[in-house]
């Protein structure tokens, strides 16, 4: 049997993967067993967030849809632990959260001219699909 010796940040940067791989796991499997319901607006905290926001979301869109290619912003939040993590999500990341005919899909049927701000809010076990 061969062995390896790592140490003690190789050893948290598996575990810190695992519980990530685990998180997005639940995740999906919670989107993929909740039926879709279409609603008129996401929570205040969220819709207040992004209109206050709105030009450096903007600006982070455009800047990394040049450099990245097509792609969404993601917003992970909780409104419970306040927390509203920002991210750009290209191609190859919305496929690790959704399946790539699925991602495939959403992305063709973005209005013309609208950016897709896709939000996973923890506390509701929610995920909202807003166009701005």
């Amino acid at each position: 049997m061969l062995y390896r010796v790592v140490n003690i940040e190789e050893l948290y940067d598996c575990v810190w993967i695992i519980i990530r791989l685990k998180s997005y796991c639940k995740l999906l499997m919670s989107i993929m067993s909740n039926p879709i319901q279409t609603v008129n607006s996401a929570p205040s905290y969220i819709t207040e967030f992004i209109h206050t926001n709105l030009s450096q979301l903007n600006e982070i869109f455009e800047k990394e849809q040049s450099e990245r290619g097509p792609g969404c912003m993601r917003f992970l939040c909780s409104q419970e632990t306040n927390k509203m993590d920002v991210s750009y999500m290209d191609h190859g990341n919305m496929c690790q959260i959704l399946r790539e005919d699925s991602w495939m899909s959403l992305y063709q049927n973005i209005p013309q001219d609208k950016k897709l701000f896709f939000v996973q809010d923890i506390d509701l076990n929610s995920v909202f699909l807003i166009y701005i």
